[in-house]
């Protein structure tokens, strides 16, 4: 089997253990954010779900410290600084060790394929075509 399939096979387990998890220990949470991540080099992949309370919860805890910062430095006049530390405008949080069920099922890879992140999009661009 070539890497591509077996890393895909490998991915394709991963989801089924998680959707069966998540279907037997959470049946009520209501999935906001799935992030599906592979680090290449330690062969591994995950799969993290985040619930909009959390993500909303998270990133007012974050800007409550952002504003502090972005109105010292506004106030200093320092506006490049100040721009780093403008509240974000989101209701998304964008990394997966944040969510709530952070790296909720994961897999071990015996390889991962160069361009793996090809083999992950139609994998999950699939999964989509098929739950609809």
């Amino acid at each position: 089997m070539e890497a591509q399939e077996i890393y895909i096979t490998e991915l394709n387990a991963m989801l089924e253990r998680a959707i069966k998890r998540m279907n037997e220990e959470h049946p009520h949470f209501v999935i906001y954010t799935a992030s599906i991540w592979t680090d290449k080099d330690a062969k591994v992949s995950a799969i993290s779900f985040d619930s909009k309370e959390n993500a909303l919860q998270k990133i007012e805890k974050s800007n409550e410290w952002d504003r502090k910062k972005y109105e010292k430095f506004l106030a200093e006049g320092d506006l490049e600084q100040a721009e780093l530390f403008k509240p974000e405008e989101s209701d998304r949080l964008y990394n997966p060790a944040d969510f709530e069920w952070a790296s909720f099922e994961e897999c071990e890879h015996e390889t991962v394929p160069g361009k793996w992140y090809l083999a992950l999009k139609n994998l999950v661009n699939r999964h989509l075509k098929n739950s609809s």
